[in-house]
């Protein structure tokens, strides 16, 4: 088998020294959208029913914008067209975590706080069921009791804040010199009113009272301390807490500057490097130079290029139609994309079940030997996980179970006589031990030995004339 040979990068990097810094940096956002105390705004001109704008903002793990105080409302209204309506994060308070309740209650902000400042043109009815700045009203709100209109809205993306709908991943990021220290992280739902856009309501749904774990712990040990990562939740050891509905997860948390005089710095890879490199994982090499030390420092370094996971295929390793020899199960696994991968294989047996965790390095079908399997095996399903992704399959049995249990007819016993021979050489002792079996009770027997003599070629010499 050829080595494959990875590509050595090398990035020379000057460490500054600095002291610790108490104010933290301005808020940097995208181009697309606006800063202001401690939120990025972004004024999306593209026309959307209330739930699918609140849709659009949670892709960037955002929501549509709350208006806390007076401060917020002008600066809004300095980046608004007075000519066009735009849609705020205003819903129904609802009593309790169903969607029954979604309709009912006053109009509050999305995340369930009240509505402690106002800018209403008239105050809303009992029927409102959202609410949006009214265009040409000098930028008053209107509440409305019909959310499938289609409106502008406003998308508020909060500093230390990330929420991620279901089979999604959080995004948490600092700035150069700063980590993440997570303060709060829950899943499931403190709210109905986030990620419901692609979760279609079923009479079932409408009943189904959410609940939320704490996962902060989890969120730790992937995220704490790094400048930037993506936090996800394993839900095998938890369990779903809304599974109609749909859950979510929110992470809090806080940059902090480092302290110890060292201040940490981005390398960036460009597109092109990055391009050459190809997804999977690369040896790489950091070298450090500061003009001062003789010696130029150096360090090995693993990156490894994720994308999702697709084309994931198992099947046994097996000759068609022959049961093996041996009791080793080996299965082959491949994947089109997402190497490396974690894979994750469930035997189910008749009594018991087994779950093994292998690598899977790069996406060529690479086989994975299971000794001893469990007896009666039933079931065998294989998950395979990255960072970014998961994916399932079922393996198929169906075709070795068959042969094993073809086999085990014509198999022999100690003495070299098959099952069928058994069962051949015990009927005809029991016929001929019973001479006082009436003329139909013969008749039944030798058809059934008959039946065993269907296929003479798998009887033995003896067998047959028996």
């Amino acid at each position: 088998m050829e080595s494959t040979v990875f590509p050595s990068l090398t990035l020379m990097v000057l460490f500054l020294t600095c002291s610790a810094q108490e104010d933290a940096e301005a808020l940097s956002c995208p181009e697309s959208q606006e800063s202001f105390d401690g939120s990025c705004y972004e004024f999306v001109g593209r026309q959307r029913s209330f739930l699918s704008a609140q849709g659009w903002c949670e892709q960037g793990a955002g929501h549509l914008a709350f208006i806390l105080n007076d401060e917020t409302q002008q600066f809004l209204q300095r980046h608004l067209d007075p000519e066009k309506d735009w849609w705020l994060g205003l819903a129904p308070a609802a009593p309790n975590l169903t969607l029954e309740s979604a309709t009912e209650g006053s109009l509050a902000w999305l995340e369930g706080s009240d509505v402690s400042y106002s800018n209403w043109l008239n105050t809303p009815d009992a029927q409102a069921a959202c609410g949006h700045i009214l265009r040409r009203s000098g930028f008053q709100w209107e509440a409305a009791g019909n959310c499938s209109q289609e409106l502008n809205f406003i998308c508020q993306y909060d500093s230390g804040r990330s929420i991620a709908c279901d089979g999604q991943n959080a995004t948490l990021q600092c700035g150069s010199g700063q980590v993440v220290e997570i303060d709060d992280s829950f899943y499931g739902r403190k709210t109905i009113h986030y990620c419901r856009s692609k979760r279609a309501a079923s009479p079932t749904s409408f009943q189904e009272e959410c609940s939320w774990m704490d996962v902060m712990d989890s969120v730790k040990a992937r995220c704490h301390s790094l400048q930037a990562c993506q936090a996800s939740v394993d839900l095998s050891s938890f369990g779903e807490p809304c599974p109609l509905l749909g859950s979510y997860l929110s992470v809090e948390y806080t940059c902090k500057h480092v302290e110890n005089g060292i201040a940490l710095h981005n390398i960036t890879l460009s597109e092109g490097v990055v391009e050459k490199l190809g997804h999977g994982c690369h040896n790489l090499t950091l070298t450090a130079s500061n003009g001062v030390t003789a010696h130029t420092v150096a360090t090995d370094l693993k990156l490894c290029l994720l994308e999702p996971i697709e084309g994931l295929r198992a099947s046994v390793i097996a000759e068609e139609d022959v049961c093996p020899d041996s009791t080793d199960l080996t299965i082959g696994v491949s994947l089109e994309r997402g190497a490396p991968a974690e894979l994750i294989f469930t035997l189910t047996g008749a009594s018991d079940a087994l779950s093994e965790n292998r690598d899977m390095l790069n996406g060529s079908l690479q086989a994975y030997t299971f000794s001893s399997p469990l007896e009666g095996l039933l079931k065998l399903t294989l998950r395979a996980a990255n960072a970014l992704s998961t994916s399932d399959v079922d393996v198929d049995l169906e075709n070795i179970l068959q042969a094993c249990q073809n086999h085990s007819d014509v198999s022999p016993d100690n003495d070299g006589n098959t099952l069928r021979e058994q069962m051949l050489t015990k009927m005809t002792t029991i016929l001929l031990a019973s001479p006082s079996n009436t003329s139909q009770g013969v008749q039944v027997t030798a058809r059934a030995v008959a039946g065993l003599t269907r296929r003479p070629d798998e009887l033995s010499i003896a067998a047959q004339v028996q």
